[in-house]
């Protein structure tokens, strides 16, 4: 009996939105410990880097998958969007870790739109 590929072998693209998650949720955990008064804020970013990269590699979340990519695209690009107002605003860049944050997050990004490129229909020949 042959096993189903697309279930037992992860893409390369999920492989890599799992690990700049895990990276961009241990970067916001650590920033966590590091800043009282912005605690809440960065808990609510790691758990959201981790349930929403969960939501995207689960088999059992393959019905919610677009939506899910859809939600991370805006959440990841708020995410580095609103660092770089802080910063501007206030003049903290939490260096190095907020430059790397931000790197990370763009490359997530740029992961996230290849999966959804690569699952939009191409219809060949149509008029």
């Amino acid at each position: 009996m042959a096993l189903d590929n697309a279930v037992t072998q992860p893409r390369l693209t999920q492989v890599g939105i799992l690990v700049l998650a895990v990276v961009a949720a241990a970067i916001h955990t650590s920033r966590a410990a590091a800043d009282p008064q912005m605690r809440g804020l960065f808990v609510l970013c790691a758990v959201g880097f981790l349930g929403l990269s969960a939501l995207l590699v689960l088999p059992q979340a393959e019905p919610v998958r677009r939506s899910a990519r859809l939600v991370t695209v805006f959440f990841t690009a708020a995410t580095a969007l609103l660092y770089v107002a802080w910063g501007l605003s206030s003049g903290r860049w939490y260096l190095p870790l907020g430059p790397v944050s931000v790197a990370v997050e763009l490359a997530l990004l740029a992961i996230l739109l290849v999966e959804a490129r690569r699952d939009v229909p191409v219809e060949i020949g149509a008029a």
